[in-house]
C-alpha cells in the first residue's frame, strides 16, 4: 500500500497542475467540464491527460496498476479480500470511464463560434507536471526495487516492538491497552 500511496500523491499532484493548464487555455469555460474553444496545445495536454488518466484508473504498464495489484495480492486469503477486490477493480472502473469523458470534453468537445486565439502555457508550469509524469513512469520502471522497499518498510512499521526498542532502548517499558487503573475505580 505504500507503494501505491507514493504513485497517488504524485499522480494526483500531476492531475491537479494539469487541471490548471487545461484550464488557463479554455477562456471563460475555465475549469469547467462544458464544452469550449480549442485549447492552444492540444496534442501535449491531451498527451499529459492520457498518461494521467491511465495511470490514476490503474492500466498496465503504469505504476497505478501495479499498486492495485500489489493491494489485491495481499488480500487474497483474508477474509475480506472479495469486498477489497470488489472496491479496487470497480473504483479503477469509474475512474477510467470518468475520466475518459472528461477527456473527450475537454479536447473532442470544442465549440466552433469560440475560436479566439489562445496562448501557450507558461513553459514552468508544462515542466512541473512532465517531472511529476516522469516521476510516475520512473515508478514504474524501478517497480521491483521500490517494491522491495515499501515492503520493508511496512514490517518496520508493523513491528511495535522493534518500533518501542528504538525509541526507549533496550530498557523498554511494557505497554499497554489500558493506561487507567482497573478495579473498584472512582
Amino acid at each position: 500500500a505504500i507503494y501505491y500511496l507514493a504513485h497517488s500523491t504524485l499522480i494526483v499532484a500531476a492531475l491537479f497542475l494539469l487541471a490548471e493548464l487545461v484550464g488557463a487555455q479554455r477562456g471563460q469555460a475555465g475549469g469547467r467540464l462544458e464544452p469550449a474553444g480549442p485549447v492552444a496545445q492540444p496534442a501535449l495536454l491531451g498527451t499529459m491527460m492520457l498518461l494521467a488518466a491511465a495511470s490514476v484508473a490503474g492500466l498496465p504498464p503504469l505504476p497505478g496498476f501495479l499498486g492495485k495489484l500489489m493491494i489485491l495480492n495481499a488480500s487474497m486469503g483474508a477474509p475480506s479480500g472479495p469486498w477489497v477486490w470488489s472496491v479496487v477493480l470497480g473504483i479503477g472502473f469509474v475512474t477510467l470511464i470518468g475520466l475518459a469523458r472528461a477527456g473527450s470534453i475537454l479536447f473532442w468537445s470544442v465549440r466552433t463560434e469560440d475560436l479566439t486565439a489562445r496562448s501557450g502555457a507558461s513553459p514552468r508550469l508544462i515542466g512541473a507536471t512532465l517531472s511529476l509524469l516522469g516521476a510516475v513512469i520512473v515508478l514504474a520502471v524501478f517497480a521491483g526495487p521500490l517494491k522491495r522497499y515499501t515492503d520493508a518498510a511496512g514490517a518496520q512499521l508493523a513491528d511495535r516492538d522493534a518500533y518501542a526498542n528504538a525509541v526507549f532502548g533496550s530498557a523498554s517499558p511494557t505497554s499497554t491497552v489500558r493506561p487507567y487503573r482497573s478495579g473498584g475505580g472512582r
